[in-house]
């Protein structure tokens, strides 16, 4: 595979608004990171892991549910 290609076509695509509901947030640094990925249990989630701990977070509001180290 050709990575240079690859981060020049990822650095080249459009940024575009969020799909509805939701929005823009303050962006949230992780350093670290080390995993991603998304849940639903009523509500959608996002769940990341770090170097640090793990962390759950609400992706319509941007809020913290969820914490260890």
């Amino acid at each position: 595979m050709d990575w240079t290609a690859l981060r020049r076509r990822f650095r080249e695509a459009p940024l575009l608004p969020p799909p509805a509901p939701w929005r823009p947030l303050a962006p949230i640094a992780i350093g670290g990171l080390t995993d991603v990925g998304f849940g639903f249990a009523g509500r959608d989630l996002l769940f990341v892991s770090s170097s640090t701990g793990r962390g759950v977070f609400d992706c319509v509001n941007g809020g913290r549910v969820a914490r260890d180290h």
